[in-house]
């Protein structure tokens, strides 16, 4: 079963007959706005760990801010994959807290970056949700670096791209949790909710080489960006960040861990 909630800050997804919502300024924004108010007035059935993503605009006569962003994070703060094929794939992420969020609203804030979106996620432990991040209509041919790091052209058929998400406390780290993140194409046939690697399902393809992971505690943030602007080709990061004008940038925000 899968527990997916939007929220209330967010128009529904398309297609459920109201007006879109309008982009937020990015100054709006803090870590702790994005925490729930008040965890009671959810009462999940299962305990979970609770994310937010806020979904972020940026023009892209703007991507250079991106670069002044990049510099902001330490390194070192997460297991890939392959680190060498992440890069090529021009995939970027960073791990913060409130207090570098602070800098990094101020940088988006210049760039007239715009929130459009939040998605809040409650996660069982252990288990996995996809977010979808972008349709694929019709069958569609991408380049893709894997593992391996030589370049590979992967055959797409009708669905959508998904960013699948993972939280499982960490056993003997109070208010710790271990957080897996990887873009993948579900199969239309997959539901509920299952382990990560569980098992092959016909259809799903799994970008292993954009794989990371991290630690993360209430408050602490991950920021999922392109390594440069993007312009419309065919790859996981044009699926990902590309929208036009507009640079698609993910910020996920940890707002509980189970005790």
């Amino acid at each position: 079963m899968r527990i997916l909630l939007y929220s209330v800050l967010v128009i529904c997804l398309h297609g459920c007959g109201k007006p879109a919502q309008k982009p937020t300024a990015i100054e709006k924004v803090t870590i702790g706005q994005l925490a729930p108010l008040n965890h009671s007035l959810i009462q999940p059935i299962i305990k979970t760990n609770n994310f937010n993503i806020e979904i972020i605009q940026i023009p892209k006569d703007n991507a250079f801010a991106l670069d002044v962003i990049r510099q902001m994070f330490p390194a070192g703060q997460f297991e890939f994959g392959s680190e060498q094929a992440f890069e090529k794939n021009k995939f970027w992420v960073g791990f913060g807290d409130p207090q570098l969020w602070s800098k990094v609203s101020q940088a988006l804030k210049q760039a007239d970056a715009e929130k459009i979106e939040t998605i809040s996620l409650l996660l069982p432990d252990g288990q996995y949700e996809d977010v979808k991040i972008s349709e694929l209509p019709k069958k569609t041919d991408m380049y893709y670096f894997p593992e391996s790091g030589s370049i590979e052209l992967i055959r797409l058929y009708a669905g959508y791209i998904a960013l699948r998400l993972k939280a499982t406390a960490t056993a003997g780290s109070r208010g710790v949790c271990d957080f897996q993140a990887m873009p993948v194409r579900p199969s239309p046939s997959a539901t509920g909710i299952t382990q990560l690697y569980d098992r092959q399902r016909t259809g799903e393809i799994s970008f292993r080489s954009l794989y990371f992971e991290t630690q993360m505690t209430p408050q602490t943030f991950v920021l999922l960006a392109p390594t440069e602007s993007i312009n419309g080709g065919s790859s996981p990061a044009d699926y990902f960040f590309g929208r036009g004008k507009f640079i698609r940038i993910y910020l996920i925000i940890c707002a509980r861990v189970i005790d």
